[in-house]
């Protein structure tokens, strides 16, 4: 079990455990089958791959180290979003097609997701990394970083407040919603509350969010530079090939504090292993030795030579060889479409703001009571 390299929390000058979570209440129905009103959008074109199950690679069997799963899919997958019309509709009622050309540029595509709560006493405060995945300002990061957001509508002393930052050094732009987080996740970490150092194996440990709204009364970009992500899956033969990781370490908060400067780092590094939660799917890749790989990291990206996303940093890794972990792009392709009935791009293709909306009126509000019951 690796180290979440992620979300360092400050509170007078020191840093504190992430935000964490307890299982799931019996209010909400567990179950594997999907609604019978689903109208997911498959689209195709030049910016995204995704090649989903058909590029299953037989090579994958007896190569891949399986990690022990938290999760029983047959039983842990609530099925509320399932079942919600107006959540399965979310794709009728408006489709964005992705048109104009994506961005190489990690510096360019990638944030800095900063949340800071503020009392009479003092300010905490966490960070993470995370990057742009379309033109309309889709974030895809991890759970640990943005289960932070679900505590802004807290009904808590204190006001909490999660700022999107991009730049060099990151300054705040855009405030963020989120788009989905997921509860499988949430049930499996009910621990991280009361670690002092987070850990785990970046099972479901992913999120998306997106720019909802730019400071200062700006209006939003007419398009956000975003990467291109390859859902396409992994296999054996990918072990050794180059990729470039991105984010924002935490460092300078060690010394500087809550106000210190964030700067954007990448660096070259090598596939150098592949890990599975199931039996041959390429879920988790092991990536060697990286500056990238310190607190504050999480959420970054992982691209390949062509410049498209494979990966989400997720955890840190046990060796120089393995000093960080990535979640596969095609294991959170799997994993969303588990729990929504959508593949992560016909996600993405809807209404942003309405799957937003439908998603903070379905299902936001008990991943809240169970995060304020924790802090409680």
């Amino acid at each position: 079990m690796g180290s979440n390299p992620a979300c360092y929390t400050l509170s007078n000058m020191t840093f504190f455990v992430e935000f964490g979570t307890i299982i799931l209440t019996a209010y909400l129905a567990f179950t594997n089958s999907l609604a019978g009103l689903i109208l997911p959008l498959v689209q195709e074109n030049e910016y995204y791959t995704n090649t989903g199950e058909e590029t299953a690679n037989t090579h994958l069997e007896h190569t891949i180290t399986k990690l022990e799963s938290d999760f029983d899919v047959s039983g842990i997958i609530p099925d509320i979003l399932l079942k919600n019309a107006a959540f399965q509709q979310a794709n009728i009622i408006g489709t964005t097609p992705f048109y104009g050309t994506t961005t190489y540029s990690l510096a360019e595509a990638s944030v800095n997701i900063y949340c800071t709560y503020t009392t009479d006493e003092y300010v905490r405060a966490t960070t993470g990394s995370g990057f742009f995945i379309t033109p309309t300002g889709a974030i895809l990061t991890n759970a640990h970083v943005a289960q932070f957001l679900l505590l802004e509508k807290a009904k808590r002393e204190g006001e909490t407040e999660c700022l999107v930052r991009t730049g060099n050094p990151a300054v705040a732009q855009y405030k963020a919603k989120l788009l989905y987080i997921p509860p499988a996740w949430i049930s499996a970490n009910a621990d991280l509350i009361d670690a002092t150092t987070p850990r785990g194996t970046g099972e479901r440990d992913y999120a998306l969010l997106f720019a909802s709204a730019a400071l200062d009364n700006k209006p939003l970009p007419a398009r956000f530079p975003y990467l291109k992500i390859n859902t396409q899956a992994l296999h054996h033969s990918d072990i050794g090939e180059k990729i470039t990781a991105g984010g924002y370490p935490a460092a300078p908060l060690y010394e500087r504090g809550v106000d210190a400067d964030l700067q954007f780092v990448e660096a070259p590094a090598n596939i150098t292993d592949l890990f599975t939660f199931a039996e041959t799917t390429a879920d988790l890749m092991a990536i060697s030795n990286s500056p990238v790989s310190t607190g504050g990291s999480s959420g970054g990206p992982i691209i390949n030579e062509r410049g498209e996303a494979v990966g989400v940093i997720a955890t840190k890794g046990e060796t120089k060889n393995d000093s960080l972990r990535a979640i596969t792009l095609s294991y959170i392709d799997r994993t969303i479409t588990e729990e929504t009935g959508f593949s992560l791009l016909s996600y993405l293709s809807s209404d942003l703001t309405y799957r937003a909306t439908v998603f903070e009126e379905a299902l936001a509000p008990f991943l809240l009571r169970i995060l304020e019951r924790e802090l409680d």
